[in-house]
């Protein structure tokens, strides 16, 4: 018997009517409560409370309070400001019969009467009510250029994401068209991969061709992080590296290679506040992004040592060393403590003491079993 059966043995009681409508009731909560959700976000936000809690927005402070996703937090919060001009839009939403993918996406087409997008948002797909919106969308400007990347899967694999005007858009896909028409076919079997392989070859191939004529040797640098017991290898972004991997990337690449044990990467104490180079890259490799909880950026951080250098003569290593933006640092040093270890759990404390809240924490049983209407508990 699976762990799941044993955990929840009442689903295996349930015939398929039965299961079906617990995923109708399940569903329609999830609107209803998302729902709720989304108008105490917006209230807190009018209060600007999330402000004690070190947050630079509802949004972040959402992500934090909550644990969602950044798209998750700012679809909550920005659809339910949406609603609050959207009465017909908003009973819907609020019974449970639309879902909050659909009141988002409804939300954003434009000039439609608010019985007409409740009526949409009942009977479309979200993707579908987003292909109407973007069918009435003016072109693009200028100015809302942007690209941007980041890991995920745990730093097994790199998300593209970005939009250009078609302009400039043009001279990319030309020059992804012709790398990708030069990917020649499999040697073994003679047959071409399918294009969207072919295109991500080309785009590694562009990368690959702009770090080769990069004058700065440190910004084309591959840093290839080497357990000291067996010898395993994993990359910057914390993904393990294959030994075919490794000859591949390094042929024609420069390597830093750092050693590191149980004990950890070697610091430098107390000889100099300034993090050395080759500790910020550790650091940079331990904190995937800024610690402060909901903030997940990358760009443009500092090194912090949670004891002060000077005041609690805090020494420069990495177990006394935590990545922060720019705008957290700023927020820890008006007051805030940083307690746990850099390497593992961290609690943040506000300037008057009290903790930080991370997470919801669980529903209680008679909730859910009362919502629900199937009991919660393990099996006997």
């Amino acid at each position: 018997m699976a762990v799941g059966d044993r955990m929840f043995p009442m689903f295996q009681q349930l015939n398929q009517e039965e299961l079906e409508a617990l995923v109708d009731r399940a569903a329609a909560l999830i609107s209803v409560t998302q729902f709720h959700l989304g108008r105490a976000l917006r209230e807190i936000d009018r209060r600007e409370t999330w402000m004690a809690d070190g947050a630079k927005g509802i949004v972040e402070w959402t992500q934090t309070r909550c644990g969602y996703e950044r798209r998750t937090a700012r679809t909550v919060v920005e659809t339910a400001e949406a609603l609050e001009l959207l009465p017909r839009l908003t009973e819907v939403v609020k019974s449970g019969a639309v879902s909050l993918d659909q009141a988002s996406a409804a939300s954003k087409l434009e000039q439609r009467e608010d019985v007409e997008l409740a009526e949409l948002a009942q009977t479309h797909a979200p993707s579908a009510l987003r292909r109407m919106a973007a069918a009435t969308r003016e072109p693009l400007p200028p100015e809302s250029r942007r690209f941007s990347w980041g890991w995920i899967h745990d730093g097994a694999a790199l998300r593209l994401s970005g939009r250009l005007p078609a302009d400039e858009g043009q001279y990319v896909a030309a020059a992804l068209d012709r790398l990708r028409d030069d990917v020649p076919p499999d040697p073994e079997t003679g047959m071409f991969q399918p294009a969207e392989q072919r295109g991500a070859d080309a785009l590694v191939e562009l990368a690959s061709l702009s770090l080769q004529q990069d004058s700065d040797p440190d910004r084309a640098t591959v840093v290839v992080h080497v357990d000291a017991k067996d010898l395993s290898a994993e990359s910057e972004s914390g993904s393990r590296l294959p030994p075919a991997t490794l000859d591949r990337i390094l042929c024609d690449s420069t390597l830093q290679a750092m050693v590191e044990a149980e004990s950890g990467t070697v610091g430098i104490g107390r000889r100099s506040r300034v993090v050395p180079h080759g500790i910020r890259r550790a650091l940079h490799s331990r904190d995937a992004s800024c610690r402060f909880p909901g903030c997940a950026r990358t760009r443009w951080t500092h090194a912090h040592h949670i004891r002060e250098w000077v005041r609690d003569e805090g020494p420069t290593d990495l177990d006394n060393l935590v990545r922060l933006c720019g705008y957290h640092h700023r927020v820890i040093h008006r007051g805030w403590k940083i307690e746990g270890s850099p390497g593992g759990r961290l609690q943040w404390f506000r300037p008057d003491g009290r903790e930080l809240t991370i997470g919801t924490g669980a529903l209680p049983t008679d909730l859910h079993d009362r919502f629900i209407g199937v009991q919660a508990g393990p099996a006997p």
